[in-house]
């Protein structure tokens, strides 16, 4: 029996379509979307949407806000939160660090989120980790189940190239969340790699009251930025970002 490659027939088949797409054609002239469409990893065919081939996926073109945008972002991120979340959900027990508790929660809660603007993301506990070893606090672990309504409702500060030049590209959102009673701000950084979907790489959680006075946040984003290690990476890029919306006219 003749064996046929069906991801190399639907990549030829969505090249068909973009084409004729591009025509000016119709598609299957059903109502909605017209094939050819793209959203995030999947394309419109005459049988509905179908995945992109593993492989094809493209890297993100950098992009920042322009002034209007970051000053809706700034009305976003002081307006009402997108999760709230327990204090001290994940914490150390008996025989079971905090570092452990929240790989096992995120491990219980993995998930591919879907954005209309980058497509899916995929939240795990391998983000976690790579989020965590950059040192937290009770804080930090308080905000991790409030990663994933970030993930999928927060705003999209900055699309950057990698810091080093690989081909990589590091995605920037936040939302306003709360924690218990109090109100904060969860930043955190996607990181896509060619030819993949985006993947959650890093979070920071900062005080809102900071956020709105500019203060502690600002002279601490200051601080950052002058130091000789890593200059314009890590939180000190998380500094930079919030620091050019809030201090646009």
């Amino acid at each position: 029996m003749k064996k046929y490659n069906y991801e190399e027939m639907l990549y030829g088949l969505a090249k068909f379509i973009l084409k004729e797409v591009e025509k000016g054609g119709e598609g299957s002239g059903r109502k909605g979307d017209p094939v050819g469409t793209i959203k995030g990893d999947r394309i419109k065919t005459p049988d509905g949407y179908k995945p992109i081939p593993k492989g094809k996926n493209k890297l993100f073109e950098e992009r920042t806000l322009n002034d209007t945008e970051k000053a809706e972002a700034r009305k976003f991120l002081g307006g009402k939160p997108v999760a709230t979340v327990k204090s001290g959900e994940i914490k150390a027990s008996k025989g079971v660090s905090s570092f452990k508790s929240a790989l096992n929660w995120a491990d219980k809660h993995k998930q591919e989120i879907k954005r209309e603007d980058i497509g899916n993301v995929i939240f795990d506990s391998k983000g976690v980790n790579h989020s965590l070893i950059y040192g937290f606090g009770q804080k930090k672990l308080d905000a991790i189940p409030a990663i994933p309504d970030v993930i999928k409702k927060g705003k999209i500060l900055s699309i950057e190239k990698d810091f080093d030049g690989k081909p990589q590209m590091n995605v920037f959102l936040a939302a306003p969340i709360k924690i218990g009673k109090k109100k904060d701000i969860l930043f955190v950084r996607l990181r896509q790699n060619e030819g993949d979907v985006s993947r959650f790489h890093v979070h920071e959680v900062f005080n809102i009251d900071d956020i709105k006075t500019g203060n502690t946040l600002i002279t601490a984003g200051t601080q950052a930025k002058s130091s000789k290690v890593r200059p314009h990476r890590g939180i000190t890029r998380f500094f930079e970002v919030i620091e050019s919306i809030l201090t646009v006219k």
